[in-house]
């Protein structure tokens, strides 16, 4: 067959595909062309021009109008028109149940998981069905992601009619509601862009609220009901975000992306993106979020090597290793910022260099200074879409009549700022953040990161670059009692940049995610904080209330001396919202009344984690008032708080600071296995605390002062064995045999066992052996010196026995169990007991057909035909349904047995 095509790819800023020509569907050529050459597109928003290679198997007759739609999308989404591309798109037919289920007045209809999972099935079928939507359903996702990237972080505002409820399911949205579009208008004065100068005024009234938020309530049911489809782990969104039905709909649609989308190549990457937006949005930490995001990285890492271009690579490594600073997993993002510079070729290290601080300053002196060294040109490789510097956020003028702007050096430094890429100063704003990551608050560390911040800043590139080293600089200065006032302007300057017209969002979008940058209700929190440290409390308390932080108002409200008026709000509130349990926890902690946690605990059906932790962090402060100040020691009230730690770290273990106060409670009461087991919980999560180490320390001295209390010997080897510390397990197993002559803890002997026949827990071939040996030691010790009264003791000594091959001692531990449970006077009357005679007779046979141990299965048939026989006898008896399953499961494994023996005999 002819082969008629003509296929372009341009690959510039303007993301553009070119496709012309006819091809019969079916032809399998055809398919392998488009396959590997049709959609080689460049996505250059948020990451400057990063190829993404886009898989499309056509399988309709008109292949030219697909493309063309393909086209069209691209380009839209590179001009920023998110909502031609989400409302235009054929996979919203999919999710319109979702959309619908948000808005059903019958509750009874809406349910948040089974929702998802619905719409998660249906985009399935949908892809499985057309799979020459997949793409096309890839940009869905991204300009989903992107439009509720734009109106949380960047601006500017998006019009908000585009992207409501209903203009998505294709009805009539009220014209009055909605927002026109934002005119262009000259960028060469970018104040004049600003829609209000007041920084307490930077949105209009109704700009600040979510969409779908008004018409005389604050939030609306499907509002509600999107964050509660986005709660996880626990933890509730912020109420206010911005546009939340765009994320929602790209976390369905990017989820799983290698499984859905297999031939988009680095596909992961917009999934991590998604799952790192939806983190930034939450009030803690999500366990479920952060193993998405692991076990993606760990499939991107083993193939980003084939990642063809090296700025592409480099910045792969660098999103990674700003998502793991997110989690605190500093060693993870160092390696990838090692990588960053290793791609690059560039060497980046802080040296010194003469230089003047004042304008008075007659000598110079040494200075810190970063010292860029770069083996290759990367200037004119770089993609990212450039931004006129007028556009980019104003640096505010220290004005002060002794310091100057900036350190004047001696040498010429200006050179080597002005040569580094977008990318470049985004990999020297993560090395700044690693070192406050890294090192302890002291005025050295914050002359190291200025050092960083000065390289970035004397030549700027890219708004979110930019803006970022400001935020950053804004931290540092505010210690500083002459940079103060700066730095407080700087900061409310950031706040207002999200009501610039100038620059466009896709010039704000460029580099995102490669930056640690905030969303605007964070940001403004921020600047709230700010006032509250110099004594503007009212102007703090405004930003505030506008907000809804709750903790916010009443700390500004205790400023002020009004603990009741923060109280009459927040019963204001709930007259309104009476099952927000959000604000029965702010009323809780106004009030010191423990009654409230509980009521918005049971209004959220035990899954709210503030509720539980707020109310464990007021009653271990009630327990140390009373233990610092009366001298008295409140054992209740500590385990009361560790109750509501434990109830909380059960929904979502990745809060540290809840880990943390849970190993202090503890402490307090001497329970030293929890304590150790809460700090070292608090370490895996963040190695950096050096408070929890030394409490850590502590933990272990206490258990070495009880070396003859066999007790601590038990919460420590449940401990150890939590942890994989098997060497320690073994060790206070021993001693726990020598103290107490007994030991039953067969959890932990189980977990011992699984992690010492697992090669991947213990990698070091010697040092498995000599476990292994130490082991059959502990084993033979119940044997002779100890009583065991819990059979599944001697069940897992069994299986170990088998996994290192001893199977005529691992028969033994077997017939120890069968024997303990079958020396119960009338077991066999029983069901439960009848049960676990049957259990380790299951066990015993499943070890000997491992072993192929022929003379040992021929014991077993004896005891197996003995429990039959006695089963059968009481089945009759009784004619009870579990009795009657019993015996025939006795059948069944006889019948094993015997044909067992039979195959043997013959071989």
């Amino acid at each position: 067959m002819e082969l008629e095509r003509y296929l372009g790819v341009c690959i510039s800023s303007t993301c553009r595909l070119l496709y012309t020509g006819r091809l019969p569907p079916e032809s399998y050529l055809f398919k392998a062309v488009i396959e590997h050459l049709l959609n080689i597109v460049i996505v250059n928003l948020s990451s400057g021009a990063e190829t993404v290679i886009f898989d499309i198997i056509v399988s309709s007759a008109n292949n030219t109008a697909l493309c063309e739609r393909f086209e069209k999308s691209l380009k839209r989404l590179e001009a920023g028109e998110y909502h031609l591309i989400i409302n235009e798109s054929p996979c919203l037919s999919p999710l319109r149940q979702l959309l619908d289920s948000l808005r059903a007045e019958n509750a009874s209809i809406y349910n948040s998981q089974k929702n998802l999972e619905e719409a998660s099935a249906n985009l399935d079928s949908f892809l499985e069905e057309n799979p020459e939507e997949s793409s096309g359903t890839f940009l869905f996702g991204i300009a989903a992601l992107y439009a509720f990237v734009q109106e949380n972080w960047t601006g500017p505002a998006l019009p908000r009619h585009l992207y409501e409820l209903a203009y998505l399911l294709k009805e009539t949205v009220d014209s009055e509601r909605s927002i026109q579009t934002v005119t262009s208008f000259s960028t060469s004065d970018s104040s004049s862009s600003k829609n209000e100068a007041d920084v307490l005024k930077i949105l209009e009234p109704m700009e600040d609220l979510p969409f779908g938020v008004g018409d005389g309530g604050r939030s609306t049911l499907w509002h509600k009901r999107i964050l509660e489809c986005l709660a996880t782990d626990g933890e509730q969104m912020y109420s206010w975000v911005r546009a939340p039905l765009l994320l929602l709909l790209a976390r369905v649609v990017l989820f799983s992306v290698p499984r859905r989308y297999p031939c988009i190549e680095f596909g992961e990457i917009y999934e991590i993106r998604c799952l790192r937006t939806h983190q930034e949005m939450m009030e803690q930490t999500c366990a479920t979020l952060y193993d998405s995001i692991e076990s993606l990285a760990s499939n991107m890492e083993q193939c980003i090597e084939d990642c063809g271009k090296t700025e592409d690579k480099a910045r792969l490594h660098l999103e990674l290793a700003e998502t793991f600073f997110l989690y605190r997993r500093i060693s993870k993002a160092q390696e990838h910022l090692d990588h960053v510079q290793q791609i690059l070729g560039i060497s980046i290290t802080l040296t010194g260099a003469l230089g003047k601080r004042t304008k008075f300053q007659l000598n110079s002196v040494p200075q810190l200074l970063l010292s860029i060294v770069k083996t290759r040109d990367t200037t004119s490789s770089s993609q990212v879409i450039s931004t006129p510097s007028t556009l980019l956020p104003n640096q505010v003028s220290l004005a002060d009549d002794t310091l100057l702007e900036q350190t004047a050096f001696d040498e010429d430094v200006a050179s080597a700022a002005a040569g580094l890429t977008a990318l470049e100063q985004a990999l020297i704003l993560a090395l700044c953040h690693n070192v406050a990551n890294t090192n302890p608050r002291h005025g050295l560390t914050n002359e190291e990161m200025a050092a960083y911040l000065d390289a970035v800043l004397r030549a700027p590139r890219d708004w979110a670059v930019q803006a970022t080293a400001l935020l950053i600089q804004t931290r540092l200065e505010k210690i500083k009692v002459r940079r103060l006032q700066r730095s407080t302007e700087q900061l409310a300057h950031l706040t207002e940049l999200f009501a610039y017209d100038q620059p466009l969002a896709q010039n704000r979008l460029n580099s995102i995610f490669g930056v640690t940058f905030p969303p605007y209700w964070k940001l403004q929190q921020e600047l709230a904080q700010r006032y509250i440290t110099i004594g503007l409390y009212r102007d703090a308390l405004t930003l505030y209330e506008r907000l809804e932080l709750w903790d916010g108002v009443i700390a500004a409200h205790q400023m002020l001396g009004q603990d009741l008026t923060a109280e009459a709000i927040v019963r204001a509130r709930l007259d309104v919202e009476p099952k927000n349990a959000t604000l029965w926890c702010a009323l809780g902690e106004i009030t010191h009344n423990e009654e409230y946690f509980r009521k918005a605990w049971d209004i959220s059906d035990a899954r709210l984690t503030k509720a539980m932790r707020q109310l464990g962090l007021m009653l271990l402060h009630q327990a140390e008032h009373s233990h610092r100040n009366h001298d008295q020691h409140d054992a209740e009230k500590y385990k009361r708080a560790m109750n509501c730690f434990n109830k909380c770290l059960k929904l979502n273990p990745f809060q540290e600071d809840v880990w943390f106060s849970l190993g202090c409670a503890a402490m307090r009461i001497n329970d030293h296995g929890t304590s150790i087991r809460a700090f070292r919980r608090k370490l895996e999560i963040d190695d950096t605390d050096f408070e929890s180490w030394n409490n850590l320390a502590n933990g272990y001295e206490a258990t070495k002062r009880g070396f003859d209390n066999w007790k601590v010997w038990e919460n420590f080897s449940a401990i150890a064995a939590q942890a994989g510390a098997y060497s320690d397990v073994v060790r206070s197993i021993q001693r726990i045999i020598e103290l107490n002559k007994s030991y039953n803890d067969w959890q932990v002997f189980a977990e011992l066992t699984r992690g010492l026949l697992d090669k991947e827990c213990i990698v070091d071939d010697h040092e498995r052996e000599q476990l292994h040996k130490r082991f059959c030691d502990v084993i033979q010790a119940l044997h002779t010196s100890a009583s065991v009264t819990d059979y599944r003791v001697w069940l897992a000594a069994g299986r170990f026995l088998t996994g290192v091959g001893q199977h005529d001692k691992a028969y033994e531990a077997r017939r120890s169990a069968y024997q303990l449970v079958k020396k119960q006077p009338g077991w066999e009357k029983d069901f439960i007991m009848a049960e676990r005679v049957m259990e380790c007779l299951e066990d015993m046979v499943k070890g000997n057909e491992e072993a192929n141990a022929v003379k040992i299965m021929s014991s077993c048939k004896l005891m197996v035909k003995g429990v039959l026989k006695s089963l059968e006898e009481q089945s009759q008896t009784t004619n009870s349904d579990d009795m009657i399953a019993l015996r025939d499961r006795a059948q069944t494994l006889y019948d094993t047995v015997l044909a067992f023996i039979d195959i043997h005999k013959h071989n």
